[in-house]
């Protein structure tokens, strides 16, 4: 049995044999995926790409999961924005390198 991620905010695999190409499913995961109409998306979900997409949002999530721990969540949310801020700004380097700077007045 092979276990393939499903994505798409679900934390759920799913299991798949490779030699019967049985599919499982345990209690309410295909009610769920009904439910966000991935249902029609099955055998996509044992496909490289399908599996790589899944995997990145994972990490995406362990990730944010650390930040906000270390951060905490209000910390976390005004950094967001700021990041978010600065990838629209064209000089975002100079205003990094701005914000980097221990004491940009003591010259």
């Amino acid at each position: 049995m092979i276990k393939y991620l499903v994505g798409h905010g679900f934390r759920f695999t799913i299991d798949h044999c490779g030699g019967c190409k049985g599919v499982w499913l345990d209690r309410n995961e295909w009610e769920a995926l009904k439910e966000r109409n991935l249902h029609d998306d099955l055998n996509s979900m044992f496909t490289t790409f399908w599996q790589d997409a899944a995997e990145k949002e994972a990490r995406k999530k362990r990730l944010e999961r650390i930040y906000i721990a270390r951060f905490g969540a209000e910390d976390y949310t005004e950094i967001e924005r700021v990041r978010a801020w600065l990838a629209t700004r064209s000089n975002r380097q100079e205003l990094l390198a701005y914000l980097t700077d221990k004491d940009p007045f003591d010259v």
